[in-house]
């Protein structure tokens, strides 16, 4: 379905630990995770649909979308797995970089693409953990009927400052899945992250250059 096949695309993720949901959230809590998942898609979704952009102007919100709704750091060091312990100071700056180019124009260029009416509904919040709340989301396509894609968006908040930590869409984290790929190209290359970060800028450049 295409609808899958946009999340599949479009969803950016962290560490999964454990996937359970704790009881429902203080109502200032509630209210605050879920229109900032709200808000977030919202922006994301209205990006993406806009036909009077440029693909600068596309790539430059999504930019500004990641920066202030994901965690990104951390994010990238988890999909790195144990070669960020072995990554030397300048590798880790460079990954974060390539990493962050690789999200923005994965949104940017194949969100595009496939895109057909898409909107995003907060369902409910849960408390996950002392600073934590897990954002269940349906997100629907224009004649899905009564048929959409649960997509449940895991966030911290220690000083009242949202992040998105983790994302699991039907139940599948991306993180993960992320983290397998990064780990299967570093192997073939055999464990040298300098060439890993070369395939990775190759990657970030062809879909530069996508046009899309």
């Amino acid at each position: 379905m295409q609808i899958r096949k946009l999340l599949i695309v479009a969803l950016v993720v962290a560490p999964l630990t454990a996937f359970g949901f704790g009881s429902v959230l203080a109502e200032i809590t509630h209210d605050g995770a879920g229109k900032f998942i709200q808000g977030l898609g919202d922006r994301a979704l209205e990006a993406i649909a806009n036909e009077n952009v440029t693909k600068e102007q596309r790539d430059k919100h999504f930019r500004e979308i990641l920066a202030e709704g994901f965690d990104v750091p951390a994010i990238a060091a988890f999909c790195l797995k144990q070669y960020w312990r072995k990554a030397t100071p300048e590798q880790r700056e460079r990954y974060v970089a390539l990493f962050t180019d690789l999200i923005v124009q994965t949104y940017s260029a194949r969100l595009k693409s496939i895109y057909n009416g898409e909107t995003l509904s907060v369902r409910q919040v849960v408390s996950d953990g002392k600073n934590g709340a897990m954002v269940q989301s349906e997100i629907r396509a224009p004649d899905a009927g009564n048929s959409g894609v649960r997509v449940d968006w895991r966030v911290r908040s220690p000083n009242d400052n949202y992040k998105i930590v983790d994302v699991l869409v039907e139940g599948i984290s991306m993180a993960i899945t992320q983290r397998d790929e990064f780990a299967a190209v570093i192997q073939s290359k055999n464990g040298d992250i300098d060439a890993f970060l070369d395939t990775l800028q190759e990657k970030v450049i062809k879909l530069e250059g996508s046009g899309a």
